[in-house]
């Protein structure tokens, strides 16, 4: 069975007077009607990984409306953060209700920041399409908060997660430096993660990720176009079939 579980919403609220919804359909979870998030921030040029948070910038995009990511996922509740609590991964502006919380997302980012930086999961895979997700459509699988667009879409997660749930992750896994640099396919480290433009890459050691904390555009680009590269074309034979004297149907 797939491990999806309901995230059953609190009855506070405490930004305005928006009032939650509650489903009880298996594997997803509502928050506030008009919650929808807003388009991805451009990558600013610096990778996020493991426990890497920066202080608040102004051009830093707000993330999940500024509701508390570790509230959703610790408390299966929506709170309100407060902007003077704030702390930016991945490009994007993380708000907390206290101190606390905010502490416990710094430690951790990748176990509360939604995947794909809360861009429609389903969408993603099935197109390659960057849009938001609605934070009224969400899912919790194995720990990860995801979103996506539409009810069908939510079905199409909950029926078949495992299409689904690591499409954030790049190249399979793979590190990409050694690729780019060696030619080479090695299995990253989930302990070596970092998020640039809401996509994971993990490395084979500490060294091939501080490269790729020094240039991830570069790595980025180069693991997208590797990603939607055509299979290699094996070479072509010296003599083509049925030429010869054997399959040729002369006699």
């Amino acid at each position: 069975m797939p491990n999806l579980r309901p995230i059953a919403l609190a009855a506070f609220i405490t930004l305005g007077a928006i009032a939650p919804e509650t489903f009880s359909q298996s594997g997803s979870y509502t928050q506030p009607r008009g919650s929808g998030t807003s388009r991805p921030a451009t990558p600013s040029g610096s990778a996020q990984g493991y426990g890497s948070t920066t202080r608040p910038r102004v051009d830093a995009e707000l993330a999940m409306r500024g509701y508390c990511p570790v509230c959703l996922v610790e408390g299966k509740a929506w709170v309100a953060g407060d902007p003077r609590l704030a702390t930016v991964f991945d490009g994007k502006a993380y708000y907390f209700p206290d101190a606390k919380r905010r502490q416990q997302f710094v430690a951790d980012p990748l176990k509360y920041a939604p995947a794909l930086g809360g861009d429609n999961i389903v969408l993603y895979a099935e197109t390659g399409r960057r849009e938001p997700g609605d934070l009224s459509r969400g899912i919790t699988h194995q720990g990860r908060v995801y979103f996506v667009g539409t009810q069908a879409e939510r079905d199409r997660f909950n029926a078949n997660p495992n299409r689904y749930a690591n499409v954030d992750l790049a190249l399979g896994g793979n590190c990409v430096v050694c690729r780019v640099e060696m030619r080479q396919n090695v299995p990253g480290e989930e302990k070596l993660t970092s998020v640039f433009g809401g996509i994971r890459y993990q490395f084979a050691n500490a060294q091939q990720q501080r490269r790729f904390a020094a240039d991830p555009a570069r790595y980025a680009k180069a693991a997208a176009e590797l990603a939607t590269a055509p299979p290699a074309t094996a070479a072509p034979r010296s003599t083509p079939p049925g030429s010869g004297s054997y399959g040729s149907g002369s006699r």
